[in-house]
């Protein structure tokens, strides 16, 4: 055990050279939003049904209209695979980005499935494969209140506006993921996984002439997670989030502590910190109440922009349905 967590501090300090200035959906805990992260991690987690949010509000001390991304999920696993060991889950997740005073909004409604790949016998190793495909759609509600630098320097309107469209438009999307589980004693457990989204490169661009060629950039993810109890009281949860895109990269360290309030209730607050690589001190707290958890994060700006902050509030519920053995009468014979 103590090898595995030793590998996985040495890949997050690895990539500490590694930074991302621009940025897709964007969420500091993306451990609260599987989804997003992975399509591999459909149906991957034990329970009937899963279902959460997240909202994320970012630079409302720079912009008189924030960035602000909400976003649901719903996950199951539905039926068994081709083997016993193997299963296959489905979900789906809406989303929407509303960014700056143009009102920019991106939204998208994306069906996910994966096909889990138990190894082994005890199948405590699973391989996990996840397909997304959706709509996605982009539209600048208020091009009245853009300015732009020519009309800054004119004092009179700018002739970029007539480059934009306020029309909504509407294309594929296509994400695939893999995602591998080791199981380790009890609910412990590593994980790791790589993604790529917009893998169909749809057409996205709110230019009214000269942007019909422009497709969206492929984004690729990659996380790094373990989740261990040290003893009876307190665990760990360390991980790492990678993405790059259109030659931009970020890097997001992240470690959460949790202390068992109640054993028998299984209540455990969760207290940690996360660093995004020259852009954020994330500062995070959230409870965890058998299969209910919340979450709430908070960026401290690091980079030049010192007034930019964001505040992520997040929750997520496993429900678990036992079907209740059916025991059939028997009926003594009195003779004996």
């Amino acid at each position: 055990m103590r090898i595995k967590l030793l590998t996985l501090t040495i890949i997050v300090f690895v990539g500490l050279q590694l930074r991302l200035d621009a940025q897709d959906i964007h969420f500091s805990q993306f451990h609260m939003s599987p989804l997003t992260t992975n399509p591999g991690l459909t149906g991957n987690f034990l329970g009937t049904m899963r279902l959460g949010g997240i909202y994320r509000s970012q630079w409302g001390g720079i912009l008189n209209k924030s960035y602000r991304t909400p976003s649901f999920y719903i996950d199951a696993p539905v039926i068994r695979g081709f083997r016993k060991q193997d299963w296959v889950g489905a979900g789906g997740v809406l989303y929407q980005d509303k960014a700056g005073n143009g009102n920019l909004t991106t939204g998208g409604l994306w069906f996910s499935a994966a096909y889990h790949l138990g190894l082994g016998k005890t199948a405590k190793q699973v391989l996990s494969v996840g397909l997304q495909y959706g709509i996605g759609q982009k539209q600048v509600n208020d091009i009245q209140n853009l300015t732009f630098f020519d009309g800054i320097e004119s004092g009179g309107p700018s002739l970029d506006e007539g480059n934009i469209s306020g029309d909504n438009t509407r294309y594929t999307d296509v994400n695939v993921g893999i995602v591998y589980t080791q199981k380790l004693t009890g609910d412990d457990k590593i994980h790791a996984g790589i993604s790529a989204a917009h893998v169909s490169r749809g057409r996205a661009t709110v230019l009214s002439a000269g942007g019909g060629g422009y497709r969206l950039p492929l984004r690729f993810v990659g996380y790094a997670a373990a989740e261990t109890t040290m003893n009876e009281r307190f665990k760990v949860r360390p991980a790492v989030q990678f993405q790059y895109m259109d030659s931009q990269y970020e890097l997001l360290l992240q470690a959460i502590g949790g202390y068992v309030i109640n054993p028998e209730e299984q209540l455990t607050l969760l207290v940690g910190l996360g660093y995004r690589l020259q852009d954020a001190i994330i500062p995070y707290v959230g409870v965890d109440y058998k299969t209910f958890k919340v979450g709430l994060a908070y960026d401290l700006n690091a980079s030049k922009l010192g007034a930019g902050t964001a505040f992520e509030l997040a929750v997520s519920y496993i429900v678990r349905v036992v079907k209740k053995p059916t025991v059939k009468p028997v009926i003594f014979c009195p003779r004996f």
